[in-house]
């Protein structure tokens, strides 16, 4: 495949324009002289190569071959400087855009321990990456040699084993240092990703080579039923102690709360009892010093035994002259009589005599006076109201 004009053997125009899947492209014609035109395209990079050694590399553009612009491919075949030389060296284009989409996948299941329930299983994964080349002299110095032209397919074969291994390991590794079981592993693809994008990386730096991304697809457990039945009744046995403890914790909610409500409702009792009982006693105008007074006598009155006697309701003291106890009983029962008698209500004065009405004649007489002056009916019972007093 050639792409450049030649003359009399000498390619006097150096250029690519292939597929862009090719990653790396050696021109077919090695004979060019100073005044060969070299075209660079955008994303390409050109290297010249001589005796197995990379030598000058051009960025995209176009560019004479002048020994100015070849400097350390004058210096090892020692161009003459002017006129028209010609020499022989290789060409390659190194592609340095991005190749996406590159598919990599186990090549056997990894059989290892789960690390959450135990059970032997078998992990298979599948993805994708991609690769740009960040060197491309670095590049060259790794694969002259070995090829022609390198399309995005045959890269990832030439590594194929060397990442073939690595993915295995750093799976397992992951899994288990992060105790990722099967049934969980999926959640987490971008974190194993990553893991293995950065356990790859150091490997193709060495060869110029950047690790753009890398995609963890899919990865399956197999074995997964016996490992899915072990999880389902964790999982219930889990929910069970769960809803147990709060419907625990509930009853004990609910005790508590009510424990307080009657305690708070008692409460509210005894004061409202000890508030009535204190209104009442305040609306009889009796103090609270009078009733201690009252019960402090009664006490003492019935434990003085043969030097006393008993308090005989409001009819008297009997025998109490020479008793302590009977003259605290004494004192508190002349307390509470004297406070009854100032709220007993005053005798009401006499009433006058009925002043005497007058006799029946007279009556009779004044009561003929009004007769027109008021309806017949009212006249006729009150002549009769009179008469029935004979």
């Amino acid at each position: 495949m050639l792409f450049g004009k030649k003359k009399n053997n000498i390619v006097d125009i150096i250029e690519y324009r292939g597929p862009r899947d090719v990653l790396v492209w050696q021109h077919d014609c090695e004979d060019f002289n100073t005044r060969s035109q070299l075209i660079v395209n955008e994303g390409q990079e050109a290297v010249f190569v001589r005796d197995g050694q990379v030598l000058d590399s051009f960025a995209p553009g176009r560019y004479t071959l002048e020994t100015k612009n070849i400097p350390l491919l004058r210096k090892l075949i020692a161009l003459p400087s002017g006129g028209e030389t010609p020499f022989k060296c290789r060409v390659y284009y190194i592609n340095k855009t991005v190749a996406m989409g590159l598919e990599w996948g186990t090549d056997s299941p990894i059989e290892m321990m789960d690390p959450e329930y135990e059970l032997v299983i078998k992990v298979t994964a599948y993805g994708d990456f991609s690769l740009r080349v960040r060197d491309g002299r670095q590049l060259l110095s790794k694969l002259v040699g070995t090829g022609t032209m390198f399309k995005q397919d045959d890269i990832y074969a030439y590594f194929r084993n060397m990442m073939a291994s690595r993915v295995r390991s750093c799976i397992s590794a992951t899994m288990i240092e992060q105790h990722i079981g099967g049934l969980q592993v999926n959640t987490q693809l971008v974190n194993i990703g990553n893991a293995i994008q950065g356990m790859l990386a150091p490997a193709f730096t060495e060869y110029g080579l950047e690790l753009d991304r890398f995609s963890v697809g899919n990865i399956w457990a197999q074995g997964l039923e016996a490992f899915s039945e072990a999880a389902k009744r964790r999982k219930l046995s889990i929910m069970d102690a769960r809803t147990q403890s709060e419907i625990d914790m509930l009853k004990t909610d609910v005790e508590a709360s009510r424990i307080r409500k009657e305690g708070a409702a008692h409460s509210d009792v005894k004061l409202m009892d000890g508030g009535v009982e204190a209104q009442i006693n305040q609306m009889k105008g009796i103090s609270e010093q009078e009733i201690l007074a009252a019960r402090i006598g009664s006490t003492l009155a019935a434990n003085d035994g043969p030097k006393g006697a008993a308090v005989s309701g409001v009819m008297g003291v009997v025998g109490i002259a020479q008793s302590p106890a009977g003259e605290a009983a004494r004192v508190a029962e002349a307390l509470l009589k004297s406070k009854a008698a100032a709220q007993a209500p005053a005798e009401k004065p006499a009433e006058p005599a009925e002043a005497a009405k007058p006799d029946v004649a007279t009556r009779i007489a004044n009561l003929k006076l009004l007769k027109g002056e008021i309806p017949e009916e009212e006249y006729q019972a009150k002549l009769k109201e009179i008469l029935a007093e004979i």
